[in-house]
């Protein structure tokens, strides 16, 4: 099987940089735990990473959708997930027949990111839970070129009026608000060294030789340290009267 060719923009274990690697797998870390028992959808599933740990987490069914066919069979072939071709935007499976949806960094590339949400919307039973995730521009864009996969990013208002639109209820957490004292070390010193060991212990990991195994393995792993697995990439929750502005990737866990 010849490996999905690296764009920049999906995330792919081996080809990625090590702070990319695990903002996509403290994503999945976080979605996980939603995922037992239940019926579920990875949309834009791309690689199949992560639709592999939610299959392995003891839900009841997962199924990735993704738009391009060379990903879904590369997912099918390397993981031995169900995946299929579909659009975000007109996903091919029954009205109300999903207890949990993932869409991680998804809604940005769409030309019409509402009728996603009114999909969602459409699939979810009544007590189903979206949980999706997108970058603030705000925050995303600093010192960095214009990203040409991304064509409707939303700034944090207008990311929560248009989840408030289809949903009641949404729970917000992010990633990367600030970093830990540690991180602001000169890299190499014996201090960085050990507050890496200490505060981020998978971080000595080498990504570029990771293996599908342990990339799936630590999707489905839990928090290592004191009860939290503390990272400048780990999900925070971020209370109800705080402000979205300052992180620089916003997720939702979304019901009605």
């Amino acid at each position: 099987m010849s490996p999905l060719a690296y764009t920049g923009e999906r995330m792919i274990p081996g080809a990625v940089d090590t702070a990319t690697f695990w903002e996509h797998v403290e994503r999945y870390r976080f979605a996980v735990p939603f995922a037992e028992g239940k019926n579920v959808a990875d949309i834009a599933c791309g690689e199949g990473y992560g639709t592999a740990a939610l299959a392995r987490s003891g839900a009841l069914s997962v199924v990735g959708i993704d738009v391009a066919s060379t990903t879904v069979a590369h997912a099918q072939l390397k993981y031995g997930v169900d995946a299929r071709i579909g659009s975000a935007e007109a996903v091919p499976l029954a009205d109300c027949s999903l207890d949990l949806i993932v869409s991680f960094e998804t809604i940005e590339h769409l030309q019409h990111p509402e009728r996603f949400l009114e999909e969602c919307g459409r699939l979810l039973r009544a007590n189903g839970q979206l949980i999706i995730s997108t970058p603030n521009p705000n925050v995303y864009q600093k010192g960095c070129q214009e990203n040409p996969f991304h064509c409707s990013e939303m700034e944090p208002g207008e990311f929560k009026a248009r989840l408030r639109s289809i949903f009641r209820n949404v729970q917000w957490f992010g990633q990367r608000c600030r970093f830990p004292r540690w991180t602001r070390l000169r890299a190499g010193t014996r201090l960085y060294t050990l507050g890496r060991r200490i505060f981020n212990p998978l971080h000595h990991l080498d990504v570029a030789h990771i293996s599908n195994d342990v990339t799936v393995a630590l999707c489905q792993s839990r928090p290592t340290f004191l009860g939290r697995h503390f990272t400048p990439e780990s999900v925070r929750s971020i209370p109800a009267t705080a402000p979205l502005e300052g992180w620089k990737y916003l997720i939702a866990v979304a019901s009605n």
